[in-house]
């Protein structure tokens, strides 16, 4: 295991798993026909979307390492990684949109749900991933230990 935590090895993975289903829901309802091109599409996103998880699930714990708050370690994990994965995954839309143009059917349904498919793979990991990790990580200081909450006198 990469991650060496299963807790965040399966929090990295549900975003992944919502675009999934996002994306067979955005099929259905816009009348995409289910072809050999389209059925790939499933495991493409597995494939493209785990890597903006991975990218943003470890800044996060770096960050948690170097900062006393769950919430500070969200704000420059996204400022930094987040960034970083709104210009790859405007690139790789850009690119995919283009090939929504084609002559071919096919090819240009390909297009169209790729680019879709990054867009909600970004959307996830740049707003479900920060929630999810929120809810299951602990506040604790710099040096990993639980923080005792506040009491009211």
């Amino acid at each position: 295991m990469a991650m060496r935590s299963f807790k965040y090895a399966i929090i990295t993975v549900i975003p992944i798993g919502l675009v999934v289903a996002w994306l067979y829901g955005i099929m259905q309802i816009a009348g995409f026909s289910l072809n050999f091109v389209t059925a790939m599409i499933g495991a493409i996103s597995i494939g493209v979307g785990i890597d903006y998880s991975i990218h943003m699930t470890e800044r996060f714990r770096e960050e948690l390492k170097r900062n006393p708050t769950r919430l500070t370690a969200i704000r420059r994990a996204s400022r930094g990684t987040g960034v970083a994965l709104l210009a790859s995954a405007a690139s790789s839309i850009v690119g995919f949109v283009i090939l929504g143009f084609a002559p071919m059917p096919m090819f240009a349904s390909y297009g169209q749900l790729t680019a879709t498919m990054i867009f909600l793979a970004l959307i996830a990991s740049l707003i479900i991933l920060p929630c999810l990790l929120m809810f299951v990580t602990k506040e604790s200081d710099a040096t990993g230990q639980e923080l005792q909450k506040p009491e009211l006198a």
